[in-house]
Formats: structure tokens, sequence, C-alpha cells
């Protein structure tokens, strides 16, 4: 019995064929109207013969034929066909192109503005379309006014450029035409002189977003200027104190500030580091909001806390302190008041114990690495909404609140299910699983849930191909996770709402699973697929 069956490659074959009919067909309708065209034209030159009486059957008794006014019709040339198509094409509004091109990737982007010049342009003046785009220069690029390069800083305006180990030749003199719409700017391991940078950063009066590196700074000129709308500032490279000197005095209005590494050393140096700071800290504690702090000894530690405590922080990224200042109340107390909505623990924890209270227990956000050795108590967060835990833990009791949760290096999650009847969002990285079946069985008892990400996840026992019904799961992604040909062709069947997939280093994936996908999803679904059909 012949199979009926259709697959993506017949499909493509099939298109082919039509679209080859189609050409065929346009073809024999052009010659067709040539040659009626042609004898036409033979009719009215022999009646306008006719009426001047040069014909040979004319008779002086029969009065001569009228001329005949005819206009042959003559079928406009492929090119012409093609312009006037292409015209019907651009009549849409520019309004809504910029509507179709705000949902698609920077590489569609990037196809869009080679299409046609008006495209390029509808992408070019929107402000929230270019700011997908990033430009990052090749290293080792010398950017000077006459440079190649320099033409794609000035044919386009973009919204955030990168500078990495690029040659900056006397910036100041080109760079007021790349800065009009700029507001990220990075500028890092660049052969630029001082002076210079600091004059692009004056004229960037727009700027938002700032990551730089000054490296050893000498000889500072004195900062006449202030960037009063930057909001974000990451300090690369040495912590060296004019650094911080200078960006304290050009930075009014810091929201998010990542210090740089503050070394161990001990030395007089990395104390008058320390110090500047905590200056800088106070200087911004009206505005700031999320802060990142880098390396330190103890007592930078401990200056931090008591520096931050009264400042309504929404998210601190700070490793957390060795077990000798448990002992210390003082510490442990000024700890569990940290008024701050996000911790991000950047030092593994070992060997004590974590048991909030106080503000802290507040917290509505956690990143933590845990030690296997570790004792962790997360019973007092009651109003934690987003867990991220690297390491494999038991958490305990229900927390109510919890939106999303990501584990990585993880080896049991059914009780995380049960215990979480509300999450929206569930990541597993480089984690260990009873069945993928009971997962996703699991996970379908979940009204909430609507989105899943699983990258190299494995499973102990094979699954089958049947889990329950997923209507309310919008967003799934994979990741170099082990599943069969069928069990994605059920998962696509199973789950019919998505609107985005993502599909990395995947085996098994073929044209019956694609085929699968597009059958059972919606016109607006959004794919992303780097695996190799098989």
């Amino acid at each position: 019995q012949e199979s009926t069956e259709v697959t993506l490659k017949d499909i493509l074959v099939r298109i082919d064929r039509l679209e080859a009919k189609v050409d065929s067909g346009f073809a024999k309708c052009h010659d067709q109207l040539k040659s009626e065209t042609s004898e036409k034209r033979d009719v009215a030159q022999a009646l306008e013969s006719s009426s001047t009486g040069n014909s040979v059957l004319s008779h002086p008794s029969v009065d001569p034929v009228p001329l005949v006014d005819y206009v042959p019709v003559i079928p406009p040339s492929t090119e012409k066909i093609e312009k006037d198509e292409c015209k019907q094409g651009m009549a849409i509004p520019d309004d809504l192109w910029q509507k179709v091109f705000q949902n698609l990737s920077v590489y569609q982007l990037f196809q869009v503005r080679l299409t046609s010049r008006q495209w390029n342009q509808i992408v070019r003046t929107s402000d929230s379309i270019m700011d997908k785009m990033i430009l990052h220069f090749p290293p080792e690029t010398i950017l000077c006014s006459d440079s190649e390069e320099f033409g794609a800083l000035k044919s386009t305006h973009y919204n955030r450029i990168v500078l990495d180990r690029v040659t900056l030749v006397e910036p100041s003199s080109w760079w007021p035409i790349c800065c009009e719409n700029l507001h990220t700017l990075t500028v890092i391991n660049c052969n630029v002189l001082l002076e210079e940078l600091l004059r692009m950063l004056e004229l960037s009066k727009n700027l938002k977003d700032l990551t730089v590196d000054f490296g050893d700074l000498k000889n500072v000129p004195e900062i006449k200027f202030q960037l009063k709308s930057l909001e974000k500032l990451n300090i690369c490279g040495a912590a060296h104190p004019e650094v911080l000197k200078t960006l304290m005095d050009m930075c009014p209005k810091i929201m998010t500030l990542k210090l740089p590494y503050i070394g161990n050393t001990g030395k007089s140096l990395d104390k008058e580091v320390l110090e500047l700071c905590i200056q800088f800290i106070l200087s911004v504690k009206n505005t700031l909001q999320d802060l990142t702090v880098q390396g330190g000894q103890e007592d930078f530690w401990r200056s931090i806390i008591s520096t931050i405590k009264n400042i309504p922080l929404k998210r601190l990224t700070s490793p957390l302190p060795s077990i000798k200042a448990y002992k210390d109340q003082n510490i442990l107390n000024e700890l569990n008041e940290l008024n701050i909505e996000a911790l991000c623990v950047t030092n593994s924890l070992s060997s004590f114990v974590i048991n909030p209270f106080g503000k802290l227990q507040m917290l509505k956000e956690l990143e933590v690495e845990i030690d296997p050795r570790s004792i962790i108590h997360f019973d007092n967060l009651l109003e934690l909404q987003h867990l991220k835990v690297k390491g494999d833990f038991d958490l305990p009791r229900s927390l109510t609140k919890l939106k999303s949760i990501e584990l990585i290096n993880h080896y049991s999650y059914l009780y995380l299910l049960d215990a979480h009847p509300n999450l929206n969002s569930i990541i597993l990285r480089a984690s260990k699983i009873y069945s993928l079946t009971d997962f996703f069985t699991q996970c379908a008892t979940l009204k909430t849930l609507h989105s899943i990400e699983l990258s190299n996840v494995s499973e102990e026992n094979k699954s089958t191909c049947f889990f329950k019904h997923f209507p309310h799961l919008k967003c799934l992604k994979l990741s170099a996770c082990k599943m069969s040909t069928n069990f994605l062709k059920t998962t696509f069947t199973l789950c019919p709402n998505l609107e985005e997939v993502s599909l990395v280093h995947m085996e098994n994936v073929n044209d019956e699973v694609l085929l699968k996908l597009f059958q059972k999803s919606g016109p607006s679904l959004k794919f992303f697929i780097t695996s190799r059909l098989t």
C-alpha cells in the first residue's frame, strides 16, 4: 500500500513543480499575446492604407473605409512587471512593515536591510528595532575618519556599540556623527588617548549604559562635565584610585553599579580603593538600585554591608562572608537587616547555615551555588518568587509565591513540582531526572506553567512516548537532550499551543518532527533550530 504521508521534502518538490508550471503558463500567454498583437497591427496598417485610396480593392462608387483609431496592446516587459510588483509591495504602510520587523531576529533584520532601500530606511529609523542590534567591531580594527569601518558608524546611527581591542584615531573629530542616538557603549582594552576617550564620553550626552576600562590613569585632566543620563556603570580593568575618583565625579545618578575586582593583598593601595568604593556607593545612594561587588577581604565585605544596610537596594551581587563572620552576631544582624529584593551570591556556600531572618527574609529573588556539604534553610523566604540554585539540595516546604525555578547540577525534581503548584517557568541544566515522561506529566498538572527549558538533561529510565495533554505550555526550549523522534512528535502533538520553540544540538530532529510542529502550532510560532536534520 502506497504511503500517503507528506514530508517537508515532498512539499518543497511540489512547490518547485507548481512554480515551474506557473512560469510556463506566463510564458505561453506572453507569446500568444505577442502574436495576436502583431496580427492586429497588420490589420490596422491595412485599414489605414485602404482609407487613403491606395488599396487595389477600392472602387470609386464605394465609400472609403473610415480610419480606425487602433492602439495595439503591447504587454509590458518583464522588468516593468517586476518594478510594478515591487511598487505594489512597497505600497504597504511603513508602520505596518515596522510592526512586522519588530518580531524578527537580528539575523533576519540583517537580511531585511539588504532587500531594499525602503526596508533599510524603516529599520534604521526605528529606535526599538535598532535596539536589537549591537555594532561590534572585530579586534585590532583601526577606526579613523577615512576608514571603511567608520562608514558603518556614519551610515547607520546605532544605539549600542562595542569597542573591544580597537584602535581609535582622533575620535573627537568624527565621534559626534556616531553618538547622537547612542545609549549603550562598551570601551575596553582599546588603544586611545585618555583625553580623546574623555572627549568621546563628553559628547555622548544621551548615554545610559557604560562599560569602560581606563587602564592605569596618570595625569588625569580636570573633569568639567557629567554624564547625567547615565544609569548603568560597569568599571572594568584594574581597581585604580584615579579611575574611581574620575568616574565618581563624572557619574552622579548611577542606578546600576558594578565595582572593579578588589585585591586581597592588604596593601595600602587596596585599602585606598576600598575607601573610594565606599565613597562611590554613598555618593549615589539616592539613586542606586543594583550593586555588584567583587573580591575583597573580610574587612571589605563588612564595610560594604555596613554601608548599604540603610540603602533600599533592589539587587545585590556579592560573595557572602566565610563561616567566621557568622560567629560575629553583629555581622549576622547587619546581613539580615539588608533591605534588598534580590540576592546573587557569587561564591560557593559551604559548611554553614543560611537561615534568613529580619528584612532579608523578604527576598523575592535568590541566586546561589551550594556546596554538597552545605546545610541550607529557605524556610523563612516566604516572599521568594525566583530561585536559581547550582548544586543538589533539599528544598523545604511549599513556597506559595515561587514563580520560576532554575536548577543546575540537580538530581531530583518531582517534590519541587508537588510543593510549588504556582510555578510559571522551570529551567533544568546539566541535571538528571527519573524520566522525561514523568516530568512532562507532572508539569502538565501545573495550570500556571507556561515555559520549560531543558539543557543537557538526562533520564535514568527510558521514557514512553505519551504524557498528559499540555495545552497551556507556550514556550519550550530543548538543548543537547536525548529524545527520540517519536517522543518529539508526541511532545508537539500534546502541546498544541506553543508560541516559541528552540531546538539546539538535538538529535533525531527530522522533517517529520518539524512537520508535526508546524501542523500543531499556531501561525504566530517563533522557532529557533540549530540541530542537524536527520
